[in-house]
């Protein structure tokens, strides 16, 4: 195990602690303590608290932190404290770089890619498993060529033209 991955274990167990075992938001389900906090006797999400507070869920964030590019990008809420959180994991010079070392400027590139990345393959398993849940409807509902059925083509020309 890295040393990032061991602050950021400390960091979620020190998050959690008081959050309880098995804590989830109470309206959506969400269980990373990274993204949840205890408001009026309920656990809530940031995203949902926001909502409930009638902000926007989706927040900008630096994908290559404040000091290397000024560039902010639209970021749900939850995914945005996820985010937040690994650059806390970069190297100091690579976080605050000082002198604007584009060769640090590459380096944070790389770093929030990675970020998105490792949240992103996090989902992966969920979405996979809603496609397939959805494409057995479908072909219920449907036929076995329910994209013909309801009009909406298929990936042939993603694959070379050819028809799949």
């Amino acid at each position: 195990m890295s040393q990032e991955e061991i602050n950021r274990a400390v960091r979620r167990t020190r998050k959690a602690r008081p959050l309880g075992p098995d804590a989830t938001c109470w309206k959506c389900g969400c269980a990373d303590p990274t993204m949840l906090h205890r408001r009026n006797r309920k656990i809530w999400c940031y995203e949902c608290a926001s909502l409930e507070d009638g902000k926007p869920a989706v927040e900008e964030h630096h994908l290559l932190g404040e000091a290397n590019d000024p560039t902010k990008v639209g970021t749900p809420g939850n995914l945005h404290r996820v985010l937040s959180d690994a650059q806390i994991d970069w190297p100091h010079e690579v976080r605050f770089n000082t002198e604007r070392d584009p060769l640090l400027w590459l380096a944070a590139l790389c770093r929030s890619l990675r970020d998105i990345f490792e949240a992103v393959l996090g989902w992966l398993e969920y979405i996979a498993l809603f496609l397939e849940g959805l494409s057995q409807a479908l072909r219920e509902w449907h036929g076995p060529r329910w994209w013909d059925v309801l009009g909406v083509g298929d990936l042939g020309e993603i694959w070379g033209g050819q028809a799949a």
